[in-house]
């Protein structure tokens, strides 16, 4: 058979919640079970955050507590306004690389291109 290859990278967006309170935030906002018994770590769900689609899994960068959170492009600005929205109570507020990669440091994770990289030799 044929094997058709589609570029589909500009049809998906990622938005991550990190942070102790992350998972009250993600409940909040769902009536998916979110108990660490219920989505345990390195886990992923299909669930709907007041309408929208999302495909949790769960894992963060940040080495804290969280998603990452899949989804249609076309739903990032309603996504990323819900979760700020829905957060307020919780304190919530924007995060950017430079924290993610110190975080990241801090916790151990390593990656691809800082300090994981393939070495050549002549």
């Amino acid at each position: 058979g044929d094997v058709t290859i589609v570029n589909v990278t500009d049809d998906y967006g990622c938005l991550g919640i990190a942070g102790p309170l992350s998972r009250e935030v993600i409940a909040s906002l769902t009536s998916t079970p979110m108990g660490n018994d219920d989505f345990p770590f390195l886990t992923f769900q299909k669930l709907s955050l007041k309408g929208i689609p999302v495909l949790a899994v769960r894992v963060s960068y940040t080495g804290e507590l969280g998603w990452e959170l899949h989804h249609d492009a076309q739903y990032t600005c309603d996504l990323y306004n819900l979760l700020l929205d829905g957060g307020k109570r919780f304190g919530i507020g924007d995060f950017g690389t430079y924290a993610m990669g110190s975080l990241r440091l801090e916790k151990g994770f390593r990656a691809w291109g800082a300090e994981v990289c393939v070495l050549h030799r002549n």
